[in-house]
Formats: C-alpha cells, structure tokens, sequence
C-alpha cells in the first residue's frame, strides 16, 4: 500500500511527497495476502476469509483516489510494491492487483523484474493510460551518461513508451549508503538526465528516493526541474525521523 504525506521544503516552500510503502506479497497463485484473510478479484470487490465475507467499500474508495504532484500528474494513493516478487511472477500478480482495482504498480532497475511488469501491464486488459507506473534509476547509476542509457533501457525493458514517474533510488551506491560521500556533483549529473528525459515527454514526473536534506537541496539548488517525489521507505523497523 501506498501512502503519501506532504513535505514542506522550508526555502523553496516545495511541495514533496513522502511515499510509504507496505509492500504485499503475492503467492505463486496470484492470490494476496492482508493479515489472516485474501483478496480474491470477485465482481462485488469483497475482502474473503475462511469465517466471513466483509464489504472493503473503504479500501475500494481509497483505490480510487489520487494525489496530485506539483506538475499536475495525478498519482494513485495505493500502489503495489513488487520488491521481491521475481520476474517470473510477477507478470500474474501485476494483473492479479489490476483485478482488483489497483492502477499503480511500483518496480525498480534493482528489482530485477521490469520486464514482468511490463507483461503484466500489457495483459491486463486496461488501457495503458489508466495505469500509473514507477520505476527507480539504480543506485549504482551515478554518471549522465549511464543515467541516459540507463532510462532507455527501462522505457525498452518495460515495454513503455513513457514511464509515469522514475526516480534516483539512492543518492548513494548501496555499498555505501549512508556513508561521508554524499555524490553531490554525481547526483546533479544523473538528475540533468532525468530533466532531459522528462523535457521529451519520456518521463511524466520525476522524484528521488532515499534523500536526505541535505541531498534533496543540492538538487534543489542546481536543478531547472524540482523533484515532484521524495520516496522514502517506512515501516515498524524502519521509522525516518
């Protein structure tokens, strides 16, 4: 599940979204798993567990509902995370979620499973533009040119010709994440890249991920485009202050 919270920017007053993921996991039937019950793609939307069948009209409204970036591309506030889903499943539990009502699907470079995704899409059986898709540059990607290369290569992974929202999944390589080297000057030529990606109409919005403060204000002070997304990831074990 997706859930988004403003950030203020104090000097910009930029308005940044938060990304909270709970990522859901798929069995190899394409069923999901919510605490002790399933959701199955009924007609009625229904929540099923072995005792009763309760109505989900909430979660069905939420399905429904949309932020808006600062662009004015419309993000959907309940997306599914396929962290650890492998490509080989993924396709299925991609189409599984778009049953019941999911319209935004989260990937990444790292994840090694864009192609599955973009299968899933493509089968799913909704028109594209009713889909909301995000990816992430790999962490490891700290130079304009593999960050040129590298949007391409998810654009032709995926199947896409635009991508809804990508962004830098680290401001670190992950061997060094959180470490003295902040990749300041590396992080501003990777979002030139992006820039240049969204100017021709090849990224709807872009984002970072995983930023701190002060990685967001050096792109902040060198950028022509501000980030429209800050994804960060939350959850009991990992609270961000």
């Amino acid at each position: 599940m997706t859930l988004r919270r403003p950030l203020i920017n104090g000097g910009n007053n930029q308005l940044i979204f938060s990304v909270l993921w709970f990522f859901m996991a798929f069995c190899n039937m394409g069923s999901l798993f919510c605490n002790m019950g399933h959701f199955f793609s009924l007609g009625n939307k229904t929540f099923v567990t072995s005792k009763k069948v309760k109505s989900i009209k909430y979660i069905v409204m939420i399905l429904d509902e949309n932020y808006t970036l600062s662009n004015g591309v419309e993000v959907p506030k309940i997306g599914l995370g396929t962290w650890f889903i492998s490509n080989k499943n993924v396709a299925k539990a991609v189409q599984e979620a778009i049953k019941i009502g999911y319209r935004h699907v989260d990937t990444a470079q790292a994840y090694r499973n864009e192609k599955g995704v973009g299968e899933g899409i493509k089968n799913s059986g909704i028109p594209r533009k009713e889909l909301f898709v995000t990816t992430k540059l790999d962490a490891g990607v700290k130079t304009y040119d593999k960050a040129v290369a590298s949007i391409n290569k998810s654009l032709d992974t995926l199947g896409l010709d635009y991508i809804d929202l990508m962004i830098i999944h680290s401001p670190q390589p992950w061997m060094k994440f959180r470490g003295n080297d902040r990749f300041f000057e590396e992080n501003r030529e990777v979002w030139r890249a992006l820039e240049e990606a969204y100017k021709d109409g090849k990224l709807k919005a872009i984002g970072l991920s995983n930023f701190e403060k002060e990685d967001v204000d050096n792109i902040l002070k060198h950028c022509t485009v501000k980030p429209m997304v800050n994804q960060v990831l939350a959850h009991i074990g990992n609270t961000p202050a």
